[in-house]
């Protein structure tokens, strides 16, 4: 569930804000519910239902207030997503410093005639816990209902706030992957080089909001230099790494990808060692004129050449990943690419959606088998990637040599 009706953040006046405490508070929840119409959070259902278990009741929920509505981010027990804010329990939670309990919401003339208290589910009990922003702005609450009265002790209210210590770091932990996201999109390379005479297009897919894949491509006097490459790991630490490595990368370029390989390797050893984190990478440049493409392969193992005539063939060559031994060099590898030829290389998130992760790239030419274009070998992964959740990070890169005539 996300609130996908959560009105847009939009540009205000700061001075009127910072003289409105409500101003700024609902200004913090917008940009929250912003965040989560746009991902969904297991974590948050995983803990309703925690606490609803823990506390043996029949409904919790985490729940955003905007101006006007209470969003439910997560909830067990009921199924809507959201519900006026107008005389809500919640309302008095966000209003204080901690913990608040209605043990009886009947005998509360403030909340004796909402609709879910005079008739169904006839709610009886409240206990809610505020959720802040890093800036300490009262956005949400984490909060537990029951259709009977009942008492709730001090042991009680610690376990409550610590749940909604953990749905805050869970909301926090969310909106600075958000960001991160939008950072390690911004590295990936926009519009490939034109090239007359070849197609070039590729996409990376994370399967949480960051990850370690990436790709690159840059012009070089003869034709363009590229590469794609899988950082080892997942979030954060590996899109840190995967921006690294592919500074290292610009940093070393040279006509021999093996010497890039090379200067690369040694700028990146400080980096992987310490943190015992492999990097697998293809790293290639193409020769336009003459249609011959040179690569090295750093232990991916994950390329192939689709022929104009329905054929393909693996890519060969290749070594050990960065940051399994220091010194450690690579030898390049030359393909000629004839009029209709594609080399395509993929990360193994590729190998998952083709069916057998340990097939290699037969599975992968099957896929893509008939691709008469680079962007019909995008669209092809594509497809295949949105039937379903990615088990891990997906990208591919494609230089095809266009048909003469």
């Amino acid at each position: 569930m996300t609130p996908s009706g959560a009105p847009p953040v939009s540009r205000w006046d700061d001075a009127a804000a910072e003289a409105d405490p409500e101003e700024r508070r609902v200004r913090a929840a917008e940009a929250y519910l912003e965040l989560a119409s746009a991902q969904e959070n297991r974590r948050l259902d995983r803990l309703t239902r925690l606490a609803q278990r823990l506390f043996g009741v029949s409904v919790a929920t985490v729940t955003m207030l905007d101006r006007d509505t209470q969003w439910f981010l997560a909830h067990a027990g009921f199924e809507a997503d959201a519900a006026p804010r107008a005389h809500s329990p919640c309302n008095a939670t966000v209003a204080a410093a901690g913990t608040v309990v209605m043990e009886d919401l009947s005998a509360d003339r403030r909340y004796a005639g909402h609709p879910m208290v005079a008739g169904d589910p006839h709610l009886r009990f409240y206990a809610g816990h505020p959720i802040e922003t890093p800036g300490h702005e009262p956005v949400g609450t984490l909060c537990i209902l029951d259709e009977r009265p009942r008492p709730f002790s001090e042991d009680d209210r610690a376990l409550l706030s610590e749940l909604a210590a953990w749905a805050q770091d869970e909301l926090v932990r969310s909106e600075e992957l958000d960001r991160a996201a939008e950072v390690q999109q911004s590295l990936l390379p926009g519009r490939p080089p034109a090239l007359p005479g070849y197609e070039l297009a590729a996409r990376c897919l994370p399967a949480r909001a960051v990850g370690g894949d990436f790709y690159d491509w840059y012009p070089t006097p003869d034709g363009v230099g590229f590469t794609l490459g899988d950082v080892m790991g997942k979030g954060i630490g590996a899109a840190i790494l995967m921006a690294t490595a592919r500074a290292a990368l610009r940093g070393a370029a040279s006509p021999d990808p093996a010497a890039t390989l090379d200067g690369a390797a040694a700028a990146l050893e400080a980096d992987l060692g310490p943190t015992n984190t492999l990097v697998t990478l293809l790293h290639g440049s193409l020769d336009a004129g003459r249609g011959r493409l040179r690569h090295v392969d750093a232990g991916h193992g994950l390329a192939l050449v689709l022929r104009a005539d329905g054929g393909w063939t693996p890519s060969r060559g290749g070594g050990l990943p960065l940051g399994v031994l220091p010194d450690q060099s690579w030898e390049s590898v030359e393909v000629d690419l004839a009029p209709g030829d594609a080399f395509v290389v993929v990360s193994d998130g590729v190998l998952d959606l083709a069916g057998d992760p340990l097939a290699g790239v037969d599975e992968v030419a099957v896929l893509l088998r008939g691709c008469r274009s680079a962007w019909e070998v995008i669209e092809r992964v594509d497809a295949v990637a949105a039937s379903g959740e990615l088990a891990d990070d997906v990208t591919v890169l494609v230089v095809r040599r266009e048909e003469s005539g």
